[in-house]
């Protein structure tokens, strides 16, 4: 079995990355990922009232394997989206993922 363990982030790094993604983000306001509510519609209406990060509900690496219809509608996003967005990533192993 083959397995991956990437390296820990320094403190530094993961500040410094951190501090990248704040100051990138349009406001503080996240919208957390919800199943079933944090779809493309919800999100396009929390990027209209200006969240400044968008995170999807979780996405299953094994549906996008099988170029799933539904896990790729989970992850769409409108053209016009000014805030940063996320996708979640799940799946049973590191290899799915």
């Amino acid at each position: 079995m083959n397995t991956f363990t990437p390296p820990h982030p320094t403190h530094e790094n993961l500040s410094q990355k951190t501090e990248g993604l704040f100051a990138k983000a349009r406001n503080p306001f996240w919208l957390a990922p919800m199943a079933g509510i944090t779809d493309v519609c919800f999100r396009q209406l929390m990027d209209e009232m200006s969240a400044g990060v968008l995170i999807s509900e979780l996405v299953s690496a094994k549906g996008l394997f099988y170029n799933s219809e539904k896990t790729r509608k989970m992850m769409r996003i409108h053209a016009n989206s000014k805030s940063i967005v996320g996708i979640q990533l799940f799946g049973e192993s590191a290899e799915d993922i």
